[in-house]
């Protein structure tokens, strides 16, 4: 994904069936978080460069994700493919108070719940 343009489409598609891209989301998410916790040269050389590593270490991109991961979850329904996204939130909450970021992260979905309603 060498492109601004390639990479917007590579981001709607993921974004477009975020059932099915989850896994892809959580795999990155935890990549990030490694690599966030070295201190070697080449990795911060990675994050600089990645487009992806990135997009996703963004705050608000992390909230929209989450938030949405969320809202596809219903007890009614629940499925393999729901449970792994109830998964994924989990992992981006509890990466979220490793780094004593949970007060901000359950305070900005609040303030997402309510705007929704």
């Amino acid at each position: 994904i060498n492109t601004d343009a390639k990479f917007q489409v590579f981001l709607k598609q993921v974004n477009s069936s975020l059932v099915d891209s989850n896994m892809l989301v959580r795999c990155v998410t935890l990549s990030l978080d490694r690599f966030e916790s070295q201190v070697d040269v080449k990795v911060a050389e990675v994050l600089s460069e990645c487009r992806l590593l990135a997009y996703i270490s963004q705050v608000p991109t992390q909230m929209s994700f989450l938030f949405r991961l969320i809202n596809i979850i219903h007890v009614q329904t629940l499925t393999q493919e729901n449970v792994s996204c109830l998964n994924t939130s989990l992992v981006i909450l509890m990466l979220a108070r490793r780094k004593e970021r949970l007060p901000l992260y359950l305070r900005l979905l609040q303030r997402m719940e309510h705007s929704k309603k």
